[in-house]
């Protein structure tokens, strides 16, 4: 799946041109734009660590859309992958706004949201909920303290083991584990009680019987759920780009009515929109291939049957957990 996702990646910051630092901040100008070039030239070697610390001077410097997109980068690049989602999530934002008024920030928008939508794929998601949360509560999401408005949004992690931890003056402390899926988003809800009072007793269901019957697969049914999460980001690709060259070619018509717009002022809007729409193309035939050819060999690659089965059991929180494990 990062082969495939890093050839699409390739393709739009290709078909992307190049974007220069604005001169939005309080440092030198010069001095920002020096970094911002050395973060470039860094990128394009592969040295992502001092890509990463050019493009933060910049971005300290400047304030600009276009530093912060290299910083989204070359922390993706380094694995980094909720913090680049939470840069490029801005970087998108800004870049946008900035787009408002100034088309050189054209280009900087439409890369960030087609490789905001890829790395969307690639980080999992968790909403922390508080059900009466008493006075000065604190919570941390694997070790990393929420500030009060991150509390019920959903928030970018790593796909895997979450573990999230409560605490406050006269309750018991509460930690739950969950597992979430890339691309996946889950809601970890909290529930208080005060302290010296005793935690519920798990409980489990008496039935546990088996249900239908699944298949297990093998190898080539794993790589078909590889392709079909391919086929997923290649089509939000398409939808994203596809929906931004629409806005651009209606702009166009408005502009111009049913006849060429021939006015060179015209020119920047008529690149991005061919940009956009090849962008788009080519999510489309990604995700349109992941998904058949993924659809085929989770079809045709089980060969075993193995039972599958469902419990509810008590959490140590207070509440009830509902579990479904299956064999593929």
């Amino acid at each position: 799946m990062r082969a495939l996702t890093a050839i699409v990646l390739a393709l739009v910051m290709l078909l992307c041109p190049n974007v220069s630092v604005a001169e939005t901040g309080s440092g030198d100008p010069k001095v920002a734009l020096e970094k911002f070039k050395q973060a470039q030239k860094a990128f394009d070697s592969k040295d992502y660590e001092r890509s990463l610390e050019f493009a933060r001077a910049a971005l300290e410097a400047t304030g600009s859309p276009n530093a912060r997109l290299y910083v989204a980068r070359a922390l993706r690049e380094l694995g980094k992958l909720p913090e680049a989602f939470v840069e490029m999530e801005r970087t998108l934002r800004d870049a946008s706004e900035s787009a408002k008024t100034d088309t050189k920030y054209q280009a900087t928008r439409d890369s960030a949201a087609a490789e905001l939508a890829l790395l969307d794929q690639r980080v999992a998601k968790v909403v922390v909920a508080l059900a009466e949360p008493p006075p000065g509560v604190k919570v941390e999401l694997n070790g990393r303290v929420l500030s009060a408005p991150e509390v019920g949004q959903p928030l970018p992690v790593d796909a895997g083991e979450v573990v999230v931890r409560a605490m406050a003056e006269g309750a018991a402390p509460i930690e739950k584990r969950v597992k979430i899926a890339a691309g996946a988003t889950q809601t970890v809800t909290l529930v208080f009680r005060e302290e010296g009072q005793a935690a519920p007793a798990p409980t489990e269901t008496t039935d546990t019987k088996p249900l239908a019957p699944k298949k297990e697969g093998g190898s080539l049914r794993t790589a078909g759920y590889v392709l079909a999460g391919v086929g997923v980001a290649g089509l939000a690709v398409f939808a994203i780009t596809g929906s931004m060259a629409n806005s651009k070619f209606s702009e166009l018509e408005d502009e111009c009515g049913s006849k060429r717009c021939t006015d060179p002022k015209y020119g920047d809007t008529v690149d991005s929109g061919k940009r956009l729409e090849t962008i788009a193309n080519i999510g489309l035939v990604a995700g349109g291939v992941g998904l058949l050819a993924g659809g085929a060999l989770i079809v045709f690659g089980g060969s075993k049957e193995q039972p599958s089965s469902a419990r509810v059991q008590g959490t140590p929180g207070g509440g009830l957990s509902l579990s479904y494990a299956r064999r593929f």
